[in-house]
């Protein structure tokens, strides 16, 4: 009589992720977050590295640090624009590019919506 019970209870206690895997997996999503050059990814394509749901790599994140996926990924893109643009001699095709933005004039519309204005604005503004 047990047998269908036992069999699901021992299934479902072997897919429970332990609080120290969750830490685990958030630290490997900030390594991939700082590896990955193109950091303009969805969380679907980080969760897939991670080889997880995005639903649950957003728990993840919360709970481990307050923010979501998403926000995490927008924090290291926006990071390496900002550096990008203060440090380099690129082009701004060639960060859209390397970034992984789709074309330049998304990655100009992301740049001015989180930085407030255009991507050579911002470089003519922080340059020294």
């Amino acid at each position: 009589m047990c047998i269908g019970r036992c069999v699901l209870r021992k299934h479902s206690e072997e897919n429970v992720i332990t609080p120290k895997q969750n830490v685990s997996l958030f630290n490997r999503f900030l390594e991939l977050l700082q590896a990955v050059d193109a950091k303009h990814r969805t969380v679907e394509y980080y969760a897939a590295m991670l080889n997880i749901s995005s639903k649950y790599l957003t728990v993840i994140c919360k709970k481990n640090s307050g923010k979501t996926a998403n926000q995490w990924i927008q924090e290291y893109t926006l990071s390496a624009i900002t550096n990008c643009l203060r440090t380099t001699e690129m082009s701004v095709k060639e960060i859209s590019f390397l970034l992984g933005f789709p074309n330049t004039s998304f990655f100009g519309k992301y740049v001015k919506a989180h930085l407030g204005c255009s991507p050579l604005e911002y470089r003519r503004r922080t340059r020294v």
